[in-house]
């Protein structure tokens, strides 16, 4: 059985960890490249600096 904290989406988003919350900006399939990927052109495109 799932406790009651973990059925609350908002009690699960705040848990996320801080350095982690690059995540929600960037595409799942480019999450091993870091968060870094587009201002770096990781993602084998153009660099795009400043995108996060």
């Amino acid at each position: 059985m799932e406790s009651k904290d973990s059925q609350d989406p908002k009690k699960l988003y705040l848990a996320l960890n801080e350095a982690n919350s690059w995540k929600e900006v960037i595409d799942g399939n480019f999450h091993d490249l870091g968060k870094n990927t587009f201002d770096q052109g990781l993602h084998d495109g153009e660099p795009e600096p400043g995108y996060l």
